[in-house]
């Protein structure tokens, strides 16, 4: 019988330790990943609320709606994008600006269907149908008292 060799277990020490710092690493970076984005969906989330406020102008919420959509489009969690997204497509539609509506509502749109939230997508074409029913009444008045 051989004994066991001594000199093998002292290469299979260091290998082993160089392993396990490799995987506390690679978790390291994910921590921060996560932690960055955590920390965009609470900017997002503090901006949504601002531009809800009653006392907010519409100058004052247009500025917040626009700093959380360019911050949600840089999320890269589809399912929280589409949730920011329908939600600041509602936010313009009661600011009444068509032109930054339709814009963020077809992104939210496009999300939704990205993850199939069925939910979502019924809201915003309900949303949308919202927009053309004000939108076709204002120019009907219009016509009106011409």
């Amino acid at each position: 019988m051989l004994a066991p060799r001594p000199v093998l277990l002292i290469y299979k020490v260091p290998i082993i330790f160089i392993i396990i710092a490799l995987a506390c690493s690679c978790n390291q970076n994910k921590s921060t990943s996560n932690d960055l984005q955590s920390s965009k969906t609470d900017s997002i989330q503090k901006w949504l609320y601002r531009a809800q406020s009653n006392q907010a102008s519409n100058e004052t919420k247009s500025f917040y709606l626009e700093k959380a959509h360019k911050e949600s489009k840089k999320l890269t969690n589809d399912s929280l994008k589409n949730t920011y997204l329908t939600r600041l497509s509602f936010n313009y539609l009661k600011l009444k600006d068509s032109l930054k509506f339709r814009k963020v509502n077809k992104e939210a749109m496009f999300a939704a269907s990205k993850v199939k939230d069925s939910a979502n997508l019924a809201t915003l074409h309900w949303d949308l149908a919202d927009f053309f029913r004000y939108d076709t009444a204002q120019r009907d008045l219009s016509l009106i008292h011409i």
